[in-house]
């Protein structure tokens, strides 16, 4: 019996964190990544699969698909690999780029102390992050939010 609890203990967080990180990129995760990037696109669906390091995200647009993967170390955002996108026009994530002080407004709704932890964990500030970095604070702070 000992055992039993003790294997539950382990697997159960474990099971609850990842159906807790499914919902959140079926309910928010899959929508910032297809706003962020390519805000002027028309979004149609997405999909997407966790793992343990990293969340696959395929943003299905009216025109073309975007596939990413986002990096991720426990509850942060760290990193995002583009694996597949033709647009022509503007390369993934530079829209919020270019749009940075309204990446920046957005994110003014969460406190200052979590954007702080997140300057300190990539160790750059959010006026000199990129595109994807920016992507990945937005993340981070809908996943602590959610």
């Amino acid at each position: 019996m000992k055992k039993l609890l003790l294997v539950l203990c382990f697997l159960l967080p474990a099971f609850c964190f990842s159906q807790s990180m499914d919902d959140f990129f079926r309910s928010k995760g899959v929508g910032i990544v297809a706003e962020c990037a390519h805000p002027t696109n028309t979004f149609v669906s997405g999909q997407f699969t966790v793992d343990d390091s990293y969340v696959w995200v395929r943003v299905d647009y009216k025109k073309r698909p975007t596939i990413v993967k986002i990096f991720r170390d426990g509850n942060w955002f760290t990193g995002i690999d583009v694996i597949e996108d033709d647009d022509p026009w503007m390369s993934p994530f530079g829209a919020i780029e270019n749009i940075k002080d309204l990446a920046i407004d957005y994110i003014k709704n969460n406190s200052n102390q979590q954007k702080s932890k997140f300057e300190q964990r990539i160790n750059k500030t959010i006026a000199n992050m990129n595109g994807k970095e920016l992507t990945c604070l937005a993340l981070t702070l809908e996943w602590w939010s959610y």
